[in-house]
């Protein structure tokens, strides 16, 4: 059996930086002799509201000469939604206010595990954890007056992203992103005649890190990746 590492070419296309809105775009890739490109966005913080979005351009060379957006290829993550990792600051929270996780609503009260109610962080761990009114496939851990939320399994058949979402009524709950994902994937005989070489380009209203990480697949020779280091076990 191939290792992935045989199958796929990762090719760095936007190196890990940070980016407080604003965008950055990163080196063009030659893709022709690749079927397919998969460009794959990994981004930080982000604050309730925000996006960060990744589009791909295509060119000639490696330059960048005659660049021009790809029709379709671009994709959007808003803060909280259908995010890896995230964050509840319960420090100002007051009576009746609302934290919904995955589509399951816990309310500010006395921390009572079976009407999904919390008076405080560790509170609503206890409720976001329990096996039968918890959230599936989440987990929470508190921290002070922070509950951090994250899949609880990743890369399991039940792995699930995070959409959350809060109402404020007694007080004031803050939700924001930790890490999110996104990518693009991309078939290569779409690129216009004569294009060659495709870049990401990262737009984010947030004030955080990004990356984007190209994989090119699809051939049926081995391929080599040019990295620094790496094991195979």
């Amino acid at each position: 059996m191939k290792r992935l590492a045989e199958m796929v070419q990762f090719l760095v296309a936007v190196v890990c930086q940070a980016l407080n809105n604003t965008n950055v775009t990163g080196r063009y890739i030659n893709v022709k002799n690749f079927p397919r490109a998969c460009f794959h966005l990994m981004g930080g913080a982000m604050a309730a509201t925000k996006t960060t979005i990744i589009a791909l351009y295509e060119a000639t060379d490696e330059d960048g000469t005659s660049a021009a957006a790809i029709s379709g290829a671009t994709a959007t993550v808003t803060a909280n939604t259908l995010v890896t990792k995230a964050t509840v600051a319960l420090a100002s929270a007051g009576a009746g206010d609302l934290v919904v996780i995955n589509g399951l609503t816990f309310t500010q009260g006395t921390t009572a595990v079976a009407t999904r109610t919390f008076a405080d962080a560790a509170g609503l761990v206890l409720c976001v954890n329990h096996a039968v009114y918890g959230v599936p496939g989440v987990e929470a851990l508190a921290s002070t007056t922070n509950v951090l939320l994250y899949p609880s399994d990743p890369g399991d058949d039940d792995d699930v992203a995070l959409t959350i979402t809060s109402t404020d009524v007694g007080g004031t709950v803050t939700v924001a992103t930790n890490e999110c994902q996104a990518f693009v994937d991309l078939d290569v005989s779409k690129l216009s005649s004569g294009f060659s070489h495709v870049a990401a380009k990262v737009t984010t209203t947030a004030n955080g890190t990004v990356s984007v990480v190209a994989e090119g697949y699809g051939l049926r020779h081995r391929l080599a990746s040019q990295v620094g280091a790496s094991a195979t076990l």
